[in-house]
């Protein structure tokens, strides 16, 4: 009515958020300074319609995703604000819960950028639609929805039960180009009884080459910094490098000047810390704690011209969710607390591409960024690696050049990290079974 534009318009308001209240067209769309923004509880350019979080889990989608839009006369063809992608939940309540709080929460920082940038943020790119638009489940969808959940997770419950489980193991490679690198060549270092390996970094520090592992022991629930000494033929166990009263693991390693650092994640102590090599491999004491009180995990450390560059997976919304958000900081010293956070931050918003997998490095002047994918309700199914195009205070930029499926070795079923580091390449990988 005329009457409520003019009530709307008397208000003088910068900005009105559409929450559930049917199409809006029309005059009401340029009264607000910022216009009007409104959430699109699905992967725009995959899943429009209804039920929010539902064809994810029922379809075993990998990532869920949002979108916050300015709308326009066109209701799917307004300009897209911020977008992302969290991984799918195995049950459609949680998914539900965790997309409406994640994205709530990245409602507050685009009206923030909204307001701070007057309305002027540049849109994302928009594809055209190809997929059926999504209604609410029937009768039939939500029963058949509920036995291949039951039986799903019945499965799930009998495995773990007969004492099942997903066990990482690390392999390594002496090769010169990664590119080029026939994983099945590996060599396997053997798990420990009750104990498994992953995220491998190397080293090769002092005229000896180490890898550093996540070392987990069942028995204990947490996990330590161990090292293994590797040649072209045979590895030896050396011994625990890190161990804390909280679990650590993915110890990313940077050498800076003539002194060799590691940063593992520390995601139980709410925090990230980097550890000085007093005495290689085994002697480490931590050097400094950069940041506190932040949920975080897997985080890589560079220097990049003249600059120390901090990439970081980051839970925003506190849900536990440390794979759809890549986060970048820099610094102009190593050990500073006072970390300056990237314009674009979160820099990468999809759980299929976000989460660091491994060592970011240098090859022929160019920059490269592993990362992990994951699958339906299945951590670290895959990984990929990245090359890094423009890195700056105000820009980034990667291509993704390549990804690795877990079929390097017989019945693998996960690979989420992958090292390389001059002459050794590490990868780890996961078979599906009875832990001893």
């Amino acid at each position: 009515k005329n009457s409520d534009l003019e009530k709307i318009k008397n208000l003088n308001l910068d900005l009105m958020i559409r929450g559930g209240c049917g199409i809006l067209k029309g005059e009401i769309l340029n009264i607000c300074r910022l216009g009007i923004i409104s959430f699109h509880h699905g992967d725009n350019n995959l899943n429009r319609g209804s039920a929010a979080g539902f064809w994810e889990v029922f379809n075993r989608e990998p990532s869920t995703g949002f979108i916050i839009q300015r709308l326009k006369e066109n209701l799917d063809g307004g300009d897209v604000l911020c977008e992302g992608k969290i991984a799918t939940s195995f049950l459609y309540k949680e998914n539900f819960c965790k997309l409406y709080i994640k994205s709530s929460f990245f409602l507050h920082q685009t009206i923030e950028k909204l307001s701070f940038a007057d309305g002027e943020i540049k849109p994302y790119s928009r594809t055209s639609y190809s997929y059926p638009l999504y209604k609410i489940p029937n009768y039939r969808e939500s029963i058949f929805y509920l036995f291949k959940t039951f039986f799903s997770g019945l499965k799930i419950i009998v495995g773990k039960t007969l004492g099942f489980d997903y066990r990482w193991s690390v392999a390594y490679q002496f090769t010169k180009d990664w590119k080029t690198s026939v994983l099945s060549k590996s060599i396997i270092i053997k798990n420990p009884k009750d104990r498994f390996l992953a995220d491998p970094f190397v080293a090769n520090y002092k005229n000896r080459t180490v890898l550093f592992v996540e070392d987990f022991n069942f028995k204990l629930n947490k996990a330590v910094i161990s090292a293994y000494e590797i040649d072209k033929n045979s590895y030896k166990e050396i011994g625990v490098a890190i161990e804390e009263n909280f679990h650590l693991s993915y110890p990313s390693l940077i050498k800076n000047e003539n002194d060799l650092f590691m940063i593992p994640e520390s995601n139980q102590a709410n925090d990230i810390r980097i550890y000085k090599c007093v005495e290689f491999p085994l002697k480490w004491e931590l050097s400094k704690i950069l940041m506190k009180n932040i949920s975080v995990a897997d985080t890589n450390i560079i220097k990049f011209n003249n600059k120390y560059w901090m990439f970081t997976n980051i839970d925003s919304s506190k849900t536990d969710d440390h794979s759809s958000e890549l986060h970048i900081f820099y610094s102009n010293d190593l050990l500073s607390t006072d970390w300056k956070p990237h314009k674009n931050n979160p820099v990468i918003f999809d759980s299929n591409q976000a989460r660091n997998g491994g060592m970011i490095f240098f090859k022929n002047s160019e920059l490269f960024r592993v990362f992990q994918r994951n699958g339906f309700n299945m951590y670290g199914r895959s990984l990929g690696i990245s090359k890094i195009k423009n890195l700056n205070e105000g820009e980034y930029e990667e291509e993704i050049l390549k990804i690795i499926e877990p079929n390097f070795f017989k019945n693998i079923k996960l690979t989420h990290h992958f090292s390389h580091n001059l002459d050794v390449l590490a990868i780890d990988f996961a078979r599906f079974e009875k832990i001893d």
